[in-house]
Order: C-alpha cells, then sequence, then structure tokens
C-alpha cells in the first residue's frame, strides 16, 4: 500500500559552464547529513550523462514536516549561498504526492 503522506521532491540545480565538478563536489555533501535527518526516506543525487553539470535530487520525506524540518536545517540553509556563483537559475522545486 502506497504511502500517501509522503512528499516526493524534484530538484534541480544547473552548473555554469566551467563550474560543473566543482558544484557536484558541493551537492554531494548534502547527501550524508540530509539521509541522517529524522523525515527523509530517500535522498538521491542524479546527474544528466547527456549534460553533465544539470543535476537532479529526488527526494521522498516522511510528511510535509519531514520537509520543512529538512530546509531549516544548517547544511541546507547554508548551501544555497556557498554555491550561488556557481549555479545557473533552475527550474522551480517541485513536489509530487503518490495517488495510487
Amino acid at each position: 500500500m502506497p504511502n500517501k503522506t509522503q512528499l516526493i521532491i524534484v530538484a534541480e540545480s544547473h552548473a555554469k559552464p566551467g563550474c560543473e565538478d566543482e558544484l557536484r563536489a558541493k551537492l554531494l555533501t548534502l547527501i550524508a547529513p540530509s539521509r541522517a535527518e529524522p523525515g527523509c526516506v530517500k535522498y538521491d543525487l542524479h546527474e544528466n550523462p547527456d549534460e553533465p553539470g544539470k543535476f537532479l535530487f529526488y527526494e521522498i520525506w516522511k510528511d510535509d514536516a519531514a520537509f520543512v524540518y529538512h530546509t531549516q536545517t544548517k547544511h541546507f540553509t547554508e548551501f544555497g549561498p556557498k554555491v550561488e556563483h556557481l549555479r545557473l537559475p533552475s527550474p522551480p522545486l517541485r513536489k509530487f504526492r503518490v495517488i495510487a
């Protein structure tokens, strides 16, 4: 039976040309602390094989409260300013729920 309270997040981050390796390294630092959070079900980083530097986080959180907690953690709140110079504008965050 699917858990319909879970929140699925798809978040993209696109590197500026020449910044792919540095952004990748910094994105990888988010994985361990995010996976250790109490409401994290899945937190995976992907990279487009045809477009290096286009990254996607696929996240599953236990519920909305778990995601809100994640967005207030130190590693999350401090991350954006650390990488802003490495990123292009990215698509907005997308949220999903299991329906079947």
